[in-house]
């Protein structure tokens, strides 16, 4: 499950590229519009998402959107009770 800040129009960032790098798998987003900046076109890909879903279309990537979204595949995935060190050597920088 994914989890993540709220996400609207103008947003910029580290999660906008996230929440477009899981549109692109989803074939909703062109691969070239990963840019960071949630616009016009992020916003009518989460909405389709939403639509899709079932979900309310407000084209806000909020915490039901999160929950519903695909698993992102640079996020690893902790056992249940994994710990931060435990966790600190799968990171890349």
């Amino acid at each position: 499950m994914n989890s993540g800040p709220q996400l609207a129009f103008s947003a910029r960032g580290q999660d906008v590229q996230r929440v477009q790098t899981i549109f692109v798998m989803m074939k909703i987003l062109g691969f070239d519009k990963i840019d960071g900046v949630f616009g016009a076109l992020t916003r009518s890909a989460v909405i389709a998402f939403q639509d899709g879903e079932g979900l309310p279309t407000d084209g806000v990537v909020g915490d039901s959107t999160w929950q519903r979204l695909p698993a992102d595949p640079d996020t690893p995935a902790g056992a249940a009770g994994a710990t931060l060190a435990s966790l600190a050597g799968l990171t890349t920088v």
